[in-house]
């Protein structure tokens, strides 16, 4: 188990470099360390799991996550006879991604309590870390026109920090947000007044980083879940002056709204979210069963002649659906689709129930992060993107522990 935990310290360690120590192997392979690190302890804690069979059937959610798992495996399996091999192999890598992480959830859940409360101090810390390096990005570099060749889109004058893109780094600012407002209502029960104050100072930052991005995902996720945290915790009264804020934010910034990058109202981005959507809802209808397989959606969209098989520079963002669930939908047909609601669904149920028992500030923060990070999902990919996997497994792991 000590080296369980020090796989997760390491990950913690290398997880707020994001996408700066990536390598790019080719064939649309990638690999950062922070994941490399991931799969190493998803191997390690394997033999954990083998030795403690008994323990792991008491993880939460280990049924909806197996289950999920299955099918996505079987959607890649049956789909095999129409991919190259180097493309089936591409597929299962990202398979593979995606069940390390769940993994991590059920060795870290495993932890001793006095470690998880380690963990949530660590992601406290890395949390501060990216937003330091967004607000120095911010300032010092506003643009990504210079890696475009490298398959970056050019976000301008966006914060965009360690993840090189705006929109996934407001989502993640989003979910920093609420780990943060869970530690100052913690502290602030607590009477720890000195603490409280330095957590208002990193909340202030964060906040104003999400609109910063100008991420209409993120303001909306930031928005679906803050109010749904001051619903539970029965603070209505402040939802008007929540929106009066964000509101007097874009009357200011209004005249900047000629930038297209900067305009919350702006038409392109719209009509290629719209474009993505018909084009999975294209792929779904022939493949509305078990999909195309998990994760060969880069490859349905060649052969759907949607994307050219060459680009003249590589792409990241082409790999998924700018909708979460309309690419669980298209990869892994109705049966994943189901299996994967039904994971989060069992997940917002039992964090709902801990709340309501236990009053737990843990449950409460999960509760309406991924309120939020579900709203998010139906712009971008954020379901599925490393960052935000690993940030909810691990907050996944201490649900059960009352550590704020």
């Amino acid at each position: 188990m000590k080296i369980l935990q020090s796989l997760t310290v390491l990950i913690l360690v290398l997880f707020p470099f994001g996408e700066i120590l990536r390598f790019d192997l080719g064939n649309y392979i990638s690999l950062k360390l922070v994941e490399g690190t991931v799969i190493l302890l998803s191997i390690a804690g394997l033999w954990y799991i083998f030795h403690n069979i008994d323990q792991i059937k008491k993880v939460p959610f280990i049924k909806q996550i197996t289950l999920f798992t299955i099918i996505a495996c079987f959607s890649l399996l049956i789909n095999i006879w129409w991919l190259k091999q180097n493309e089936f192999f591409t597929s299962l890598l990202y398979l593979i991604r995606w069940i390390s992480y769940a993994v991590l959830y059920i060795i870290a859940y495993n932890f001793v309590p006095q470690f998880k409360k380690i963990i949530l101090y660590i992601m406290l810390l890395d949390g501060l870390i990216i937003l330091t390096a967004g607000y120095v990005q911010f300032f010092l570099y506003p643009s990504l026109h210079n890696l475009i060749y490298l398959g970056w889109d050019n976000h301008l004058y966006r914060m965009f920090s360690v993840f090189l893109d705006p929109n996934f780094a407001g989502a993640f600012f989003v979910l920093y947000f609420m780990l943060v407002l869970g530690f100052v209502y913690s502290f602030f029960k607590q009477k720890r007044m000195k603490y409280v104050l330095v957590l208002i100072c990193i909340l202030f930052f964060t906040f104003f980083a999400v609109l910063l991005t100008y991420s209409r995902g993120a303001l909306l996720m930031l928005v679906a879940s803050v109010f749904t945290l001051l619903i539970l915790f029965n603070k209505k009264r402040f939802i008007l002056l929540f929106l009066a804020v964000i509101l007097i934010y874009f009357i200011i910034i209004s005249p900047k709204f000629y930038i297209e990058n900067i305009n919350p109202f702006r038409i392109r981005s719209t009509m290629a979210r719209i474009l993505s959507w018909k084009e999975s809802m294209r792929i779904i209808q022939d493949h509305y069963l078990f999909g195309v397989g998990f994760d060969t959606y880069r490859y349905a969209q060649i052969k759907y002649g949607i994307r050219k098989e060459t680009l003249q520079f590589p792409s990241h963002s082409d790999a998924g659906a700018d909708n979460s669930f309309l690419f669980v939908f298209a990869t892994t047909g109705i049966f994943g689709l189901t299996a994967y609601i039904a994971m989060w669904v069992t997940i917002l149920k039992r964090s709902y129930v801990l709340f309501k028992n236990k009053r737990s500030i843990n449950a409460a923060v999960i509760f309406s992060s991924i309120i939020g990070l579900c709203m998010n999902s139906m712009f971008i990919n954020s379901l599925f993107y490393p960052a935000c996997m690993l940030w909810m497994w691990l907050l996944l792991s201490v649900m059960e522990n009352t550590l704020f």
